[in-house]
């Protein structure tokens, strides 16, 4: 197992490209994929991702940051994340399930 593994879900960029009011385009290391772009409220859910907080803990911080968003939303941000290959799994805490369609 990788020791610099965390134990929760890390956000992982290569790159982070400001677009002002828009927000945000976050580049991969595999610069094959496509950037991400997130709004800028979602880079600040996104930056909870830091290996360190657990759900409630990104949960929290995301209302003392003045958004207060729903597991739900957090969650989907978390998908569109891994789904772009952003996040890495932590030892306690796996990637989301893709969502079937």
């Amino acid at each position: 197992m990788n020791a610099s593994r965390r134990r929760y879900r890390e956000l992982v960029v290569a790159r982070v490209v400001a677009l002002g009011e828009l927000g945000v385009d976050l580049h991969g290391e595999d610069e094959a994929l496509p950037p991400l772009r997130l709004t800028p409220m979602e880079w600040q859910l996104a930056q909870t991702f830091d290996g360190e907080r657990n759900p409630a803990q990104r949960s929290a911080a995301a209302k003392q940051a003045g958004h207060p968003a729903p597991p739900a939303l957090i969650e989907g941000v978390a998908d569109r994340l891994a789904r772009a290959g952003l996040l890495r799994r932590g030892t306690h805490e796996p990637l989301p399930v893709p969502a079937q369609s």
